[in-house]
């Protein structure tokens, strides 16, 4: 599987990262992983680890650390230790923890680094949802940009004027989940962009090949939101621009909106503006 994720990963996704952030073979990339859940869970945080000269190579047995940056004001006090864990063979750290209350938990999570390896940091969101809270889910490329990512795209521009205007005016009733296909290393790129266009807060689902059956975006979407259906997270709009981003909606019993194009089983918008209209209307 290593393996199977390096070759994905080079050819898909390196040469862009590299021109974002050097290439010399001591520097590292922390990339989190986002979750969706309800309350009063046990969930598990995870963080991937990794060497970033000409391609990705997993950091394993190296410290970890995550650490509370924020969290709804709850009865019950979270747990706002430091904790510091050590990356599997795959460059994995993972850590367990239990989320009371309904909102956002924002954690950083950095590796200090070491003579070898520089530092490196990324932000972790979890959401949790109570089952009666709608949920949008929203694509990103091609569907909150006007164009897909590429590595020789530095500035990516958003889809029109209104695209945050409206997700921040839909943020107001709705949480808002960004399920996108980008690789998992694009993760904290993602998120600065986001927070950059201002883009309402949420956590950023990014794909990563862990399963076979992930071999496609589609299926890997599909799979995430039927499993959030399954546990009662109540998903009712998707939002994206390819027919794939559809079928997966459809298919978690979504309904649809689909920008710039027709496509079976969606609803059709040629604008943020309209996508507010159909939404809030």
């Amino acid at each position: 599987m290593k393996t199977q994720i390096r070759i994905a990963t080079s050819a898909l996704f390196i040469v862009g990262v590299i021109s974002f952030a050097g290439c010399m073979s001591s520097h590292t990339l922390v990339s989190c992983e986002d979750v969706v859940t309800l309350p009063n869970r046990r969930i598990t945080l995870r963080a991937k680890l990794e060497e970033q000269d000409y391609h990705l190579d997993d950091i394993e047995n190296q410290p970890v650390k995550f650490k509370p940056v924020s969290y709804p004001d709850c009865k019950v006090t979270p747990d706002t230790a430091v904790h510091r864990v050590n990356t599997d063979d795959d460059g994995w750290a993972q850590m367990r923890t239990k989320i009371f209350c309904a909102g956002l938990y924002r954690f950083r999570v950095f590796y200090e680094g070491n003579k070898r390896f520089r530092p490196s940091s990324d932000e972790l969101i979890v959401l949790a949802v109570n089952k009666d809270k709608p949920v949008i889910v929203v694509d990103i490329d091609g569907t909150l940009t006007r164009r897909g990512w590429r590595p020789w795209r530095r500035e990516l521009i958003p889809y029109d004027g209104f695209a945050a205007e409206v997700l921040n005016k839909l943020s107001k009733k709705y949480a808002i989940v960004y399920l996108s296909g980008r690789l998992l290393p694009m993760h904290g790129f993602t998120r600065r962009w986001l927070a950059k266009n201002n883009f309402p807060t949420g956590p950023v689902l990014m794909w990563w090949l862990s399963s076979p059956r992930w071999l496609t975006i589609r299926r890997y979407k599909t799979d995430i939101l039927v499993s959030l259906k399954r546990m009662g997270v109540n998903l009712v709009w998707g939002i994206g621009n390819t027919e794939d981003d559809v079928e997966s909606y459809r298919q978690a019993g979504l309904k649809a909106i689909i920008l710039g194009k027709e496509a079976a089983g969606a609803i059709k918008a040629d604008s943020w503006y309209e996508v507010g209209k159909i939404i809030l209307e």
